[in-house]
């Protein structure tokens, strides 16, 4: 770690030792490192929950490494010449009625659309100029807006009760973040069967909606919107799937199929 020629830039480290059992421990604490390391000057490696992975020809997951290792995210890149026309009010509303009936002291409760929209309004930390971030248009934007910035932006929804290699019904949605919640969830749910569902202390329960609730959630939340892969959701007569490419804080960022 501390010659330069082996792992470049180096990263001088101290060995500790310590004795266990009358033998000698050398230990070595390695922190992350702001800075993205290379081996003989010239592989990369990440390290995953099965070891270490050479991602050296991986231009995606080099662009998630240095991504990570500048300390910018993507829902903080800044838009200069997004303006409030870019943006569904209906969608601030909606958003600002459910925030104070979370909680009646909502920071958002005293503030008008645009004083929220505001809030998202950042200063681009390359270029010093002021805009819209991503979090904005994504939760908030008007779909063409969305898919001007993020063309990849959708969730198709397929059907595959009967067709199971295309499909017997289909479902694409390009809204926003929070309108998308409530269009997938309905269509989901005219879709399938809602059986009557008794718990142990016997109260009625739709457990088919919080089923479909979670699996919505994690499909819209968890998403990697770095990545233009297609995000499905895709319902078959005895499984629910969702084909995402996930966004994972720490190793390989890989597809789900829960």
């Amino acid at each position: 770690m501390n010659n330069n020629e082996k792992i470049n830039p180096s990263m001088p480290l101290m060995l500790q030792e310590a004795y266990i059992d009358s033998k000698l421990v050398l230990y070595v604490y390695i922190p992350e490192s702001s800075e993205v390391h290379k081996l003989n000057s010239k592989y990369i490696y990440i390290r995953t929950e099965e070891g270490d992975k050479d991602i050296t020809n991986n231009q995606y997951a080099l662009k998630k490494l240095y991504v990570r290792k500048s300390g910018d995210h993507f829902e903080d890149k800044v838009y200069h010449d997004l303006t409030i026309d870019d943006f569904d009010m209906d969608t601030v509303t909606y958003a600002k009625k459910l925030s104070i009936l979370n909680d009646e002291h909502s920071n958002w409760k005293n503030l008008s659309n645009e004083d929220i929209l505001k809030t998202f309004y950042k200063q681009d930390s390359t270029t010093g100029e002021y805009g819209y971030t991503n979090a904005a248009l994504l939760l908030f934007g008007k779909s063409e807006s969305i898919t001007n910035k993020i063309s990849w932006y959708k969730v198709d929804v397929l059907k595959r009760f009967n067709d199971l290699e295309r499909y017997d019904d289909r479902f694409t949605c390009e809204d926003n973040l929070i309108k998308s919640y409530d269009e997938i969830i309905k269509y989901i749910l005219d879709k399938i069967d809602q059986p009557f569902y008794l718990s142990p202390n016997g109260v009625t329960y739709n457990a088919v909606n919080v089923v479909v609730r979670e699996l919505v959630s994690n499909v819209l939340i968890h998403r990697d919107f770095l990545d233009a892969t297609g995000t499905q959701i895709l319902l078959y007569r005895d499984a629910y799937l969702m084909q995402i490419i996930m966004c994972i804080k720490r190793g390989e960022v890989g597809r789900e199929l829960p």
